[in-house]
């Protein structure tokens, strides 16, 4: 946050106002992400006036992710769904391609959260050609996440171990708690939930902690 808000400063110091946007729309991703959601709708919707009299642009997507990253991150799926598929919709102001690329994995989760698996399925196969197409650590880290995302429970443990396993500092970046104790003890594994687990709000996979030293 004060490196973003250093960022800020010295663009408008130096009549750079995108990249002051820029910074502002990554204080508004932290902010949402931790769940500060007035905040980081305040951030952007200050970006996003900002943005808007110049029409298309391709930094309204980060409006998008924002917004949709945030609603993901903390289980509002299908606010998160509606708010990120327009990043990859050609007709609508904010899409960008690149940009869009960002959200596959959230896309993938927040579709199959509220029964839409065909677009699961069709986010899934981006994300996986984007991952061979650019052998990309983090692209393969996500797409082995939103691999186990669409699974069926006695088959999500491999896809989420092998994004663990192959690539630990990228996984870390994906997967909540799949840095902790250090790349030599990353033998977390997805457990599947219960019915009742599930239907409570809890997420879909919870993490096997790795055995003790002791």
């Amino acid at each position: 946050m004060a490196a973003a808000g250093e960022t800020i400063l010295l663009a408008r110091e130096t009549g750079q106002p995108r990249w002051a946007v820029a910074a502002q729309l990554a204080q508004a991703t932290i902010a949402a992400e931790r769940g500060d959601f007035d905040a980081a709708e305040s951030l952007a919707r200050e970006a996003e006036a900002l943005l808007l009299p110049e029409g298309t642009t391709p930094m309204l997507a980060l409006v998008q992710f924002v917004r949709g990253r945030g609603a993901v991150a903390h289980q509002r799926y299908a606010e998160g769904f509606e708010q990120l598929r327009r990043m990859l919709e050609p007709a609508d102001p904010a899409f960008h391609p690149f940009v869009g690329a960002w959200a596959l994995a959230d896309l993938v989760e927040a579709a199959a959260h509220i029964g839409k698996k065909d677009s699961a399925m069709a986010y899934l196969d981006q994300l996986e050609s984007l991952a061979a197409a650019t052998s990309g650590s983090l692209l393969r880290a996500e797409a082995g996440y939103a691999r186990a995302i669409v699974a069926q429970d006695d088959d999500a443990e491999a896809p989420y171990k092998t994004a663990l396993e192959h690539d630990p500092p990228a996984a870390s970046r994906r997967i909540p708690g799949a840095a902790a104790g250090g790349a030599g003890r990353l033998r977390c594994a997805c457990l599947p939930q219960t019915g009742r687990e599930r239907s409570a709000g809890t997420p879909r996979f919870r993490r096997k902690e790795p055995p003790s030293n002791t």
